[in-house]
């Protein structure tokens, strides 16, 4: 289940420039996106921001 669907799109349009730091923040939107998945890989994907 998804807070919002949009996020989906959004993330989707950002997942199609090709840049490192692009595919970063789309899969960090989708996997934040998502109630069920667990906090732990949520943080884990927004440090991988960071680096």
């Amino acid at each position: 289940m998804k807070y919002s669907p949009y996020l989906d799109q959004v993330s989707d349009i950002i997942g199609l420039i090709p840049t490192n730091k692009a595919q970063s923040v789309a899969y960090a939107i989708r996997v934040c996106n998502d109630r069920q998945t667990d906090p732990i890989e949520k943080i884990s994907s927004l440090f991988k921001l960071l680096i």
